[in-house]
């Protein structure tokens, strides 16, 4: 998380103060639970996204290691590879970043989000 956080830095988009982020690993019965009370989607997801409460915290990152061992099938990638991926997936949405408001911001934000990890992936994520 240390380069992701350097990386976004350098391209100016994570916010000065930004100390902490936590990483939560949950089951794919909780993540489906958390998907319908939060976005009101009853499917299991790879990844939800939660702003931090207090000074300092960047935000809580909930994810689901079925969900992504079989996206990392399904994208020939490495487990490593795939949460690597959504890791930035879910940093871009604490800073605001939303795919779901406009194929325009979808395809900003995937841009964005395929170039970090291009960078990132051989040295971080392999």
């Amino acid at each position: 998380m240390e380069d992701l956080a350097s990386e976004l830095k350098k391209r100016k988009l994570l916010p000065k103060g930004i100390q902490e982020i936590t990483l939560v690993f949950v089951s794919s019965e909780k993540i489906q639970e958390l998907n319908q009370q939060f976005r009101a989607k009853s499917k299991p997801t790879d990844i939800l996204s939660f702003e931090g409460a207090e000074v300092g915290e960047w935000g809580e990152l909930v994810l689901c290691g079925e969900v992504l061992d079989q996206q990392a099938i399904d994208h020939s990638l490495s487990r490593n590879q795939e949460l690597g991926y959504m890791l930035i997936h879910g940093a871009l949405h604490l800073l605001g970043y939303d795919h779901e408001k406009s194929t325009l911001k979808a395809k900003e934000m995937f841009a964005l989000q395929d170039e970090i990890f291009a960078k990132l992936d051989k040295k971080h994520f392999s």
